[in-house]
């Protein structure tokens, strides 16, 4: 393990890589530099550091595994690298070749990327078009650029902010990218469920910034489903033996009674993940259509303006309670007019009071799983018949 993956804390088998944001975008061969390239230079730049002789240590098809790549893809990545000197090959050793960078080890920033991110398969959910069809949903991985857009909106989160507060113009210049892929990107992770734009900015040129936050909630079933994954490649090798009867009496039935445990265990982990997974959507979709009836309100002046009377009366309203009764009449009053107000300028826009709170699919759970007040497994629950995610 290299010097920089000790300071981030990264080891090899963790399922994370460093992107460091000068190798995005960068001319190699007097072209810019493939996404896939992008993964297999920051693979190379994250587990190798020549300054103390470590270099890293992967296998075409480990890096395929990995990314997510085709075998062609990644040879082809190798090539250009080594072609623009930012990557060394060495192929001496017989069981996989060696690779180092040559960048410094210390000084560049950047974001870690999760390597589920990059092999794991999201269903892309179809946009709505004018004459009210749909159109087909898709199931993909996600583009490498689009993984690097949504690690660094969760960094951001990670380091305090509630939401990451940035426009398309602004990681359009900072990944170097066009703006209308950034605006593709950023769609296509809003409709597979990772992200939602928690407020939409109006105007041009950046001056009004939208907020983004992740969806925590579904990357924590991936990162679950993930970790089950590799402790099932785990178990292979004993099973290997266990099937070519390499075992003593004692030793095969120990690993029988390990494997059917694992076995049961297992299915058990992948019903609750989809359970998990099944009301997250569910949730997200009611919460997202709230929040853009609200975005829609606040957006009218009148509205915001006696939303925020309301708000500032209920206070007044709980201190006359205790300290000036003489006054609590007429602050009532007050704050029914600005109901008033704030109802009207809804029935304007054509916003029910109803449309600003989540619509939940099931009324006795909430799109929690579990019945409101009595805890119960809410019986709402149908299996998916595929793998949504």
């Amino acid at each position: 393990m290299s010097e920089r993956t000790a300071q981030l804390n990264i080891p090899e088998e963790s399922g994370w890589l460093f992107v460091p944001y000068s190798f995005i975008g960068a001319d190699v061969c007097g072209r810019k530099k493939p996404q896939a390239a992008l993964l297999v230079e920051s693979m190379v730049y994250s587990f190798s550091d020549p300054e103390n002789s470590r270099v890293c240590r992967q296998s075409y098809a480990d890096m395929r595994k990995r990314l997510g790549l085709c075998n062609d893809t990644v040879a082809r990545s190798v090539r250009i690298l080594t072609a623009s000197g930012a990557v060394e090959q060495d192929k001496s050793r017989r069981i996989c070749a060696e690779y180092s960078h040559s960048a410094p080890s210390r000084g560049l920033s950047g974001v870690e990327v999760p390597d589920f991110l990059l092999t794991e398969e999201f269903t892309i959910r179809g946009k709505k078009r004018r004459d009210g069809s749909v159109t087909p949903q898709r199931v993909r991985t996600l583009r490498p650029m689009e993984a690097v857009i949504l690690s660094e909106i969760r960094r951001a989160q990670q380091n305090g902010a509630k939401e990451y507060a940035t426009s398309d113009s602004r990681l359009a210049k900072q990944f170097r990218l066009n703006k209308s892929t950034v605006n593709e990107y950023i769609t296509a992770l809003i409709r597979s469920g990772l992200l939602y734009r928690a407020q939409e900015g109006r105007g041009c040129n950046g001056r009004y910034l939208s907020r983004y936050a992740v969806n925590e909630k579904l990357l924590r079933v991936l990162r679950k489903r993930k970790a089950r994954e590799n402790k099932q490649k785990q178990g292979k090798a004993r099973e290997t033996l266990f099937s070519a009867g390499k075992l003593t009496d004692d030793e095969r039935a120990r690993a029988a009674r390990e494997i059917a445990a694992r076995n049961a265990r297992n299915t058990a982990l992948d019903a609750r993940t989809e359970r998990e997974h099944w009301y997250a959507v569910r949730r997200q979709e009611a919460e997202n259509r709230a929040r853009r009836y609200l975005r829609i309100a606040e957006q009218d002046e009148a509205y915001s303006a006696a939303q925020k009377a309301v708000k500032r009366l209920d206070v007044a309203i709980a201190k006359a309670e205790v300290f000036r009764l003489p006054d609590l009449e007429a602050l009532r009053r007050e704050r029914l007019e600005q109901c008033a107000v704030r109802a009207r300028r809804l029935a304007a826009l054509h916003i029910g009071e109803e449309d600003l709170r989540p619509a939940w699919h099931c009324k006795k759970c909430e799109d929690t799983g579990f019945e409101i007040g009595t805890g119960r497994p809410c019986s709402c629950y149908s299996p998916p018949k595929g793998d949504d995610v």
